[in-house]
């Protein structure tokens, strides 16, 4: 499900007689607060950066004072390494301003899309996190791009949320443009899991039907009619059962029911002239939580 981020700009003005988060008289034991980095060469430094650490992830975000925003969504919650590419469910992305309407560039806007967010410290005791980023985003469709570099966070404050539930995701690649499910519903049946995977209708009429055994091991496994994982693609009113393809699975956590997966897939496709024309979709990636007690 894609993600929607809120970034709240607070500009404080006239602020006098408080604690300010500086070197002053009195607040040498008050951490300086900072998130900056440079935008295609430019400085950019954020004004009030903020953190939400959840069960599951991290997201950081920090506006400037000409409205620019970045923020960086990391699928986990501790400290270390946090490569960026397509498919991975680690995000970051540029908004040139604060208007409802801005384009935004996301490093899953496009396979090129990439960088890494390095999460250094997460003090528990101030609740603050700190690291470094870098990553090359692009606007949807398009190969305009940004580049943020040299990018860090020093001693920003987060919140904890450890009622923020799990989000099913899926997304893939057809024919070089990225869909990313708005819905996916997981059911368990028999032996099998099943995994639908809605576009959003305003932007593709698509969907997509993953059937994995609930017995699945880590590892690669065909998709086809006679395999034991089987894949259908629905586009505007025609369903397609794919012929062939893998599913790579990279985890599967029984205990907690959850399986990370990345797959591709062929299927038949026939035009106006009654000619079948393959179409394979590639760097699909899917991270689910099932509950087998159902």
């Amino acid at each position: 499900m894609k993600r929607q981020f809120a970034v709240i700009v607070l500009m404080i003005i006239g602020i006098s007689g408080g604690i300010m988060f500086s070197c002053t008289s009195g607040s040498s034991d008050v951490p300086n607060i900072a998130m900056s980095g440079f935008i295609d060469g430019q400085n950019w430094k954020a004004v009030e950066p903020r953190a939400v650490i959840s069960d599951y992830d991290i997201i950081i975000s920090g506006t400037s004072a000409n409205g620019q925003s970045v923020i960086l969504s990391l699928n986990g919650n501790i400290t270390g390494d946090y490569p960026i590419s397509f498919g991975n469910y680690n995000i970051a992305k540029f908004i040139p301003n604060t208007s409802a309407a801005a384009t935004v560039f996301s490093t899953n806007n496009n396979t090129s899309g990439t960088g890494l967010v390095r999460i250094t410290a997460i003090n528990e005791n101030t609740k603050t996190i700190n690291g470094k980023f870098n990553f090359i985003a692009f606007k949807e469709n398009s190969l305009t791009k940004k580049t943020i570099t040299e990018g860090s966070f020093t001693n920003v404050p987060y919140t904890y949320r450890s009622g923020i539930s799990f989000v099913n995701r899926v997304m893939y690649n057809e024919e070089g443009t990225i869909r990313e499910s708005g819905i996916v519903n997981v059911t368990k049946e028999e032996n099998e899991i099943i995994v639908e995977g809605i576009m959003d209708r305003n932007i593709a009429w698509q969907s997509i039907i993953i059937h994995i055994p609930l017995s699945i091991e880590v590892g690669e496994h065909s998709i086809g009619p006679d395999n034991t994982v089987k894949l259908y693609f629905q586009k505007n009113f025609d369903t397609y059962e794919a012929h062939s393809g893998t599913l790579t699975v990279t985890e599967h956590d029984s205990e907690n029911s959850k399986i990370v997966a990345g797959f591709n897939f062929t299927y038949d496709f026939v035009n106006e002239e009654g000619e079948t024309v393959p179409v394979l979709i590639i760097d699909g990636n899917l991270e689910i939580k099932y509950n087998i007690d159902e």
